[in-house]
């Protein structure tokens, strides 16, 4: 299957979450840039189970480059900054 092939089906509403992720760490791994758009998408939806979302930043990263690393840095989640804050909090304590 072509990116743009996986891309449309990941678009599927009848696709079940698993199968999702399987199609977004697919993309991933092929690390084609054609596919950031539909993984920011996912990235920034949280209407979408948590583990769907973290393989769409796993993903990113592994594509690498200018869009995605874009789309990493401006995405902004409450529940892992609060968490990134308290583990540098525990931190600098036992320093």
């Amino acid at each position: 299957m072509s990116v743009k092939d996986l891309i449309e089906k990941l678009q599927s509403p009848e696709l079940h979450a698993w199968d999702k992720q399987s199609i977004v760490d697919s993309l991933g791994v092929l690390g084609d840039e054609a596919a950031v758009p539909a993984l920011g998408e996912i990235l920034g939806n949280k209407g979408l189970h948590p583990d769907l979302r973290v393989a769409a930043a796993k993903a990113l990263g592994q594509i690498g480059g200018q869009k995605a690393a874009l789309l990493l840095a401006s995405h902004e989640d409450p529940v892992s900054n609060a968490v990134r804050d308290a583990l540098r909090f525990i931190y600098s304590r036992r320093l």
